[in-house]
């Protein structure tokens, strides 16, 4: 399985198969340098800088780093016995935080003197820890005698420990700080829907609960215009937009319900719902029917809305609202339904509604907006990537280079330029242009 990630700034792509690491440049796709890890690697994850790439090598329970400006560095980071789940960078990028297993600790390790600091007890490698805007701080969920709290770290510098508190959640799920790091948000665990919102010193401000006696709260996605909006995704299918300068309070809600059910607050009045025509089997490379289409149905209030059964007896079953993603400005917020896989809803904050909803063909496996414009990409499962745009609508992009492999996974580069599109076995960089105009 070939593993595929474009550094921050656009200009490399990091290609891993088996045990080999290739370096290429991302336009040419020229091979700058190789390396040869200990055993097959899992994941990959270039520094913030783009000047070296991290490869999780999980049979091995260690972590290795490369350099392709200097071929010659070698770098590789292990827990021992503890194992080794997931590795991370910090926003420095000269320390890399690992997680052990059974959530034992996390340790912050120094890429220049290669000093490390133990962090007890961590809950999650990905939603418990997160870093401040400016990279100074890191806050660490923490859980001990079935207790949670928080605890402060200062970045680098022995990463010392600045306050900690006590947290008055269940079983604290997830947290993320505001735009201006001031303030550190935290949600409970899905079985109780409570959002609290701390002081970067651990004093409560607010919380809120929008329901109680059922699942609560799927994810969290604060907005990129400093914060404006919180969008807090439930089980109930709905999102919530939260506002500071409303007391943390909720001022927008958006359900993912069909059209013609929606309140008239949550649609906008030039709502257009589109349903996708698959490709022709058989169909020829370039010919009409080679490339799913779409069919524009107005408001909507005549297609249906596909859904896929509950499982009940799942702990976490596929249900709610828990994939939401913000436009570069914060007016488009994308979303997707558990159990309506096969939908994109996009929801345009400013004339506070639905703005276009995606009935697709298949469920989908990827979104994501490409940086700087209103350009949304989605992959479904099909040899393509499909791109939205307001006033264009959907329109589909075949690739034949996949080789009727599904796209599963999409990113974008730091300037936009070009969108890497990945299967399991293969990855395809297509250029900006190819989208057409946004």
């Amino acid at each position: 399985m070939t593993k595929a990630r474009l550094s921050p700034d656009g200009k490399l792509l990091g290609t891993a198969k088996g045990t080999s690491l290739s370096i290429r440049d991302a336009l040419s796709l020229e091979v700058l340098c190789n390396f040869s890890c200990l055993d097959a690697v899992d994941s990959l994850a270039w520094s913030p800088d783009s000047s070296l790439v991290l490869a999780h090598v999980a049979k091995r329970d260690c972590a290795q780093v490369f350099s392709p400006g200097q071929p010659e560095f070698r770098c590789k980071i292990s827990e021992g016995i503890a194992g080794l789940v997931l590795a991370r960078w910090a926003p420095d990028s000269r320390h890399v935080v690992t997680f052990a297993e059974c959530n034992l600790h996390a340790t912050f390790w120094s890429l220049t003197d290669q000093s490390t600091l133990v962090l007890p007890r961590v809950k999650d490698p990905v939603a418990g820890l997160a870093w401040s805007p400016d990279g100074n701080f890191v806050a660490c969920a923490t859980r001990k005698d079935s207790k949670d709290a928080v605890a402060i770290v200062r970045s680098g510098g022995g990463f010392p420990l600045q306050c900690a508190w006590p947290c008055a959640t269940h079983d604290l799920a997830s947290l993320a700080w505001s735009h201006d790091g001031a303030i550190i948000v935290v949600a409970d665990t899905c079985l109780r829907y409570l959002l609290l919102v701390y002081s970067a010193r651990g004093e409560e401000l607010a919380r809120f609960s929008a329901y109680s006696d059922a699942l609560g709260i799927r994810g969290l996605s604060l907005s990129p215009d400093r914060g404006a909006f919180l969008a807090v995704g439930s089980f109930d299918q709905s999102v919530r937009l939260v506002n500071p300068l409303a007391g943390w309070q909720p001022v927008h809600e958006y359900p993912h319900a069909h059209p013609k059910l929606l309140p008239a607050h949550a649609r906008c009045a030039r709502l257009e719902v589109f349903a996708a025509n698959p490709p022709v089997p058989g169909a020829a490379p370039g010919s009409p029917g080679a490339a799913t289409t779409f069919a524009v149905s107005g408001s909507g209030d005549a297609v249906t809305l596909p859904q896929v059964p509950v499982d009940e007896t799942k702990l976490v079953p596929k249900l709610g609202v828990g994939t939401m993603l913000w436009s570069h400005d914060g007016r488009f917020l994308a979303t997707k339904n558990e159990n309506m896989p096969k939908a994109v809803w996009v929801w345009d904050v400013t004339d506070s509604g639905l703005a276009a909803l995606l009935l697709l063909d298949a469920p989908v496996r990827a979104l994501k907006w490409a940086p700087g414009e209103h350009l949304l990409a989605l992959a479904c499962g099909a040899p393509e990537v499909i791109f939205w745009s307001p006033g264009q609508g959907p329109r589909a992009l075949p690739l034949p280079a996949l080789a009727e492999q599904a796209a599963s996974a999409l990113q974008w580069g730091g300037d936009g330029a070009a969108l890497l599109v990945a299967t399991s076995a293969l990855a395809v960089m297509v250029p900006r242009s190819a989208a057409g105009e946004a």
